[in-house]
């Protein structure tokens, strides 16, 4: 888990977007992941935040 909470933080937006996908895969296995995906709202890059917030809405 630690290494997806450092892939939130990485200056590569494309890796922020895939640790977001990763994280939302984990969610049945690990509650640890929706602070770490609601964190990432307020990501710099729009695509990130929107990666996120689709992830987010799917969680239900």
């Amino acid at each position: 888990m630690a290494v997806l909470a450092e892939g939130t933080k990485f200056d590569d937006s494309t890796i922020r977007c895939l640790t977001a996908w990763l994280l939302t895969g984990l969610r049945d296995v690990t509650p640890e992941v929706i602070p770490l995906l609601q964190q990432m709202l307020t990501d710099p890059d729009e695509l990130v935040r929107s990666v996120v917030e689709e992830e987010l809405g799917s969680l239900g």
